[in-house]
């Protein structure tokens, strides 16, 4: 294999992924991979976005059940249909994005961000990232500097959480985190 040679102007690759053995086509889970150098790419790999559960029809009883105990409490302490309606609104909404299935993305780290499907997040834009125990799964949460901005989940196979963490390393602090309570319950309500 020949050595890569590398623009004057651009900073020396921190890792390079060199694959043992070849994947083999029967492999469908997420790979690591090395990509081209003059684009600036130091590891890429495919995940879904966020863990999706199994609901059968008794979530989505459950769930209905919980909206009308909630208006109708609502009613009986307000006598308010705006109230009542904002309720069901929002709860319908909440059962609407709990069916939504996740998306399949590519995810990479190179010298110039994260770059998560077709969005980039430059590096100057995030404050640092923790790596998250989520039941028997691991991610990776990008901070970012602006308050009010939500963390960015990273979704891996376990096998390349070494790799990863070295690459984001080279580009941001990692710090100890914990998951936050709201994931927490989500994950509870299997959100």
């Amino acid at each position: 294999m020949q050595p890569e040679t590398q623009a004057p102007n651009q900073q020396p690759a921190q890792w390079q992924f060199v694959p043992e053995q070849p994947s083999s086509p029967s492999n469908n889970g997420p790979q690591l991979a090395n990509q081209n150098a003059s684009n600036g790419i130091h590891i890429s790999w495919t995940a879904s976005e966020f863990i999706a559960y199994q609901k059968g029809v008794g979530w989505y009883l459950a769930a209905f059940f919980v909206i009308l105990v909630v208006a109708t409490i609502t009613y009986l302490l307000s006598s308010d249909y705006i109230s009542v309606g904002a309720i069901v609104l929002i709860g319908f909404l909440f059962i609407g994005l709990a069916s939504r299935k996740p998306r399949v993305l590519t995810y990479e780290i190179s010298s110039q961000g994260i770059k998560i499907g077709n969005k980039l997040y430059p590096y100057g834009t995030l404050k640092s990232f923790a790596v998250i125990e989520e039941e028997s799964m691991r991610s990776i949460d990008i901070l970012p500097l602006q308050r009010f901005m939500p963390a960015v989940s990273m979704y891996y196979e376990p096998q390349d959480e070494n790799a990863i963490i070295e690459a984001l390393g080279a580009y941001l602090p990692q710090e100890e985190r914990k998951q936050p309570y709201i994931d927490k319950l989500m994950h509870r309500i299997r959100f």
